[in-house]
């Protein structure tokens, strides 16, 4: 078949083109390809300039060690100067925060005696302000002021000039590990023993759960490689029942709706013949809210059931599109360990986040307020850093996952735009052996501006939720919280919209090339095209991820519940069968996440197929059939175009089939995507 010549009238009649110009299907591997949004991708490597600054200036003005030693009751740093050596911090009186005094370690029960002073120079400084020495039990009863904890004690009376300055440790207090903190025991012998007691048995399960989850070890291992396996399983299970479960959540949901309306309408006559009885004001209110819902019910069922009458034909190609999906994670299985490597990438960018915010967190000043401790106090630099380097936290997450969406989406894409006589053939892996790897390299040459911007709108409704939330918190007003929190719902669910159109929209630059702007509007306007088959497929596939995670998980845990029992060394398997949960629940999430995108992607596709009408051309010019067996029998020319492939015609040349005059939503010149 010929190319078109831009007036619609190519060789064949073909006026449905993805380019404007030709009929050729929009196939990722062959697409031409020119680098999108020039412009965010140099904003995005400059905001990235500002993220190296940022660090740069929590580098050189940070200092982690004041995270983790506190501020004495006189302004120095415990641990650091003339008091490297004293990095523990006691409180003299534990329910004073202006009593703290640094020490070298944490004391027992009566062991040091400690002097408040200020004109004094203790330890090689002239402004410790306090001095310590070994004491005895009977040294502090004779003081009489053990612990300092007297009944009026206040900030005053623990002055140097006051009677209570030299105080005692009244019990053990040591430090929880990892912090330099002295924490006491307990404030009376009773209270020792109850705490003591909490200790050794909490000690006690803990170190039987440990013996479990070491015993059990290998059987957490196994957990994620059972929990891929039941997810494999579970395609299986879907590409040979996906009819049979996606009519069952049809009828269930009208069902259920039918149920409600019953009930409500039951209700609504009982509370009525009650109100006629008693004549009481509560059963009258209770009438009228089941008239309401009655009403909500019956509207509702009454619309579910004329959609499932009049949309069996987008039911019945939801199948046919969750059957595919299934059948090109099969031939792609390595494709659900894509979001492994993703993960990563995000694990050690927030690793790196937390250490850069941890140095910022660190670069205050010191400041004594007004309960007498020392707080950090940030210029105004260090707090426009702060929020700059937050807003690098939600921009990098949304690009690593929406970088995770295009690469994703090409390699699907890729699989569906294969020939079907090639897909029945088994030659998929053959003429493209590394779909992952070339769509991940198509994506970094070509599209990270696209991704950036993409990210970046996201990151910013994000951002003002983070911000609506902050001024929400400080106003005492409840009428003004509640109006921020309707327009944090409104900013939601604008956000929601907008991740649902960005994914549409890496589909169409991924199969395309287009630039993120154009693939918006595009997506926006074939989702208008669309929307009822989209509804039904995001409808039913929801349901199907759900059931999918309780399938996998559940198989998982009764599985590795299986070999706990035969384990005679664990001792109670619930500990490690939560953990194995937990490891089985996130694998279901990666490989049904992966399954969810390769659904929507199979949707777009098979619309735009559908669009042209089966007239779509392979990279040779030829007319050519995609998609798979269970969806072009729901498309006229294509069906035709297979009927002819199975009579034995030559499949790639002319057809007599009408062509339907249509110009895909989602079309626009590969031009566009410079």
């Amino acid at each position: 078949m010929g190319k078109g010549d831009g007036s619609g009238e190519g060789k064949g009649g073909c006026s449905c083109c993805f380019g404007e110009t030709d009929c050729a299907a929009p196939d990722p591997a062959n697409v031409p390809r020119w680098v999108t949004d020039i412009i965010p991708l140099l904003g995005f490597i400059t905001f990235w300039v500002g993220m190296v600054v940022c660090a740069s200036l929590g580098f050189a003005s940070g200092d982690l060690n004041r995270l983790f030693y506190f501020i004495d009751y006189n302004g120095n740093r415990c641990g650091d100067g003339d008091l490297a050596n004293y990095k523990y911090t006691y409180w003299t009186h534990p329910l004073n925060m202006g009593t703290n005094i640094c020490v070298e370690s944490c004391p027992a029960a009566s062991e040091i005696k400690y002097t408040l002073t200020t004109n004094s120079s203790y330890v090689g400084s002239t402004n410790i302000g306090y001095s310590y020495a070994t004491s005895t039990q009977a040294d502090c009863l004779l003081t009489g002021t053990a612990g300092c904890l007297d009944s009026t004690t206040t900030a005053a009376n623990l002055a140097p000039s006051s009677s209570l300055a030299s105080c005692c440790t009244f019990s053990a207090a040591p430090a929880p590990s990892g912090l330099y903190i002295c924490v006491p025991t307990a404030l009376s012998g009773g209270a020792t023993s109850y705490a003591q007691d909490y200790v050794d048995s909490f000690s006690t399960i803990m170190a039987a759960a440990a013996g479990d989850l070491g015993a059990g070890w290998y059987i957490i291992a196994l957990s994620a490689v059972i929990a891929l396996l039941m997810s494999f399983i579970w395609t299986y299970i879907l590409k040979y029942s996906a009819a049979c479960f996606v009519w069952s959540v049809v009828a269930l949901s009208n069902i259920m709706l039918l149920a409600a309306t019953a009930i409500s309408y039951y209700m609504y006559d009982s509370y009525k013949t009650t109100y006629d009885d008693t004549g009481l004001s509560s059963d009258q209110q209770m009438m009228y809210l089941m008239i309401i819902c009655l009403g909500v019910f019956g509207l509702a069922s009454l619309v579910l059931l004329c959609m499932t009458v009049c949309m069996c034909k987008q039911i019945r190609i939801a199948v046919g599109i969750i059957e595919a999906a299934c059948e090109a994670v099969q031939d792609m299985w390595m494709i659900v360990l894509f979001p492994i490597f993703s993960y990563l990438i995000m694990l050690l960018f927030l690793v790196y986040w937390i250490i850069v915010a941890m140095y910022m967190a660190s670069s205050g000043d010191y400041e004594k307020n007004a309960l007498g401790a020392y707080t950090l106090v940030y210029d105004e630099t260090i707090q426009q850093a702060g929020w700059y380097h937050f807003f690098g936290l939600l921009w990098m997450m949304a690009f690593i996952r929406h970088m995770t969406i295009l690469i994703l989406a090409g390699a699907f894409g890729v699989w569906y735009w294969t020939s079907l006589p090639d897909k029945t053939a088994g030659k998929f892996s053959e003429l493209h052996p590394t779909p992952i790897l070339s769509s991940l390299k198509r994506s970094f040459t070509y599209h990270v501006g696209t991704v950036a911007l993409g990210s970046f709108i996201i990151a910013v409704l994000q951002l003002i939720q983070y911000i609506l939330e902050y001024i929400k918190r400080r106003q005492d007003s409840k009428w003004i919280a509640y109006i921020i929190a309707i327009v944090q719902c409104i900013v939601k669910c604008f956000e929601r919209l907008m991740e649902y159109i960005s994914k549409c929209a890496y589909i169409v630059t991924a199969c395309k090339g287009n630039m993120f702007c154009t693939a918006a509007w595009a997506s926006f306007q074939f989702l208008l095209k669309h929307l009822g088959q989209h509804a039904v497929v995001n409808y039913i596939s929801a349901f199907l991820m759900g059931l999918g995670k309780v399938f996998i998980l559940a198989t998982t845990v009764a599985i590795c519940f299986v070999m706990a029992s035969a384990e005679s060394k664990i001792s109670s398997p619930y500990l490690l069968l939560i953990v194995c949960a937990l490891i089985a629940y996130v694998v279901a999430a990666l490989f049904l996440g992966v399954f969810d995108v390769g659904i929507d992607t199979i949707l777009v596709c098979f619309c735009w197929e559908a669009d042209a009408n089966g007239a779509m051309e392979n990279a040779e010019g030829e007319k050519m059939i995609y998609g798979t067996e269970g969806l072009i029998k729901f498309i006229d020319g294509a069906k035709k175009q297979a009927d002819e492939l199975a009579k034995g015609g030559a499949g790639g040349g002319e057809s007599s089939a009408p062509v339907t005059e249509v110009q895909p939503a989602a079309a626009a010149p590969a031009t566009e995507g410079a």
